[in-house]
């Protein structure tokens, strides 16, 4: 899985969280802050590839933050 930024709010660990969404009976992959609980929407796989992963980790390392 591809490496994640630090938290934008606290700077904690991030860790990805993969479990199946329950409306459409997928896998869907959400990044959550180990230290604030913060947590992003669920990417939702699209196809059999394990690529929403690396879109929710994209999601999250996505940010103006050059301070952390």
């Amino acid at each position: 899985m591809k490496e994640l930024k630090p938290c934008p709010f606290c700077g904690g660990e991030a860790k990805h969280i993969v479990h199946v969404d329950q409306r459409c009976l997928r896998p869907s992959c959400a990044i959550e802050c180990t230290t604030c609980g913060v947590i992003t929407p669920g990417v939702i796989a699209q196809d059999d590839t394990l690529s929403f992963i690396y879109d929710a980790s994209e999601a999250w390392n996505r940010r103006e933050d050059n301070d952390r």
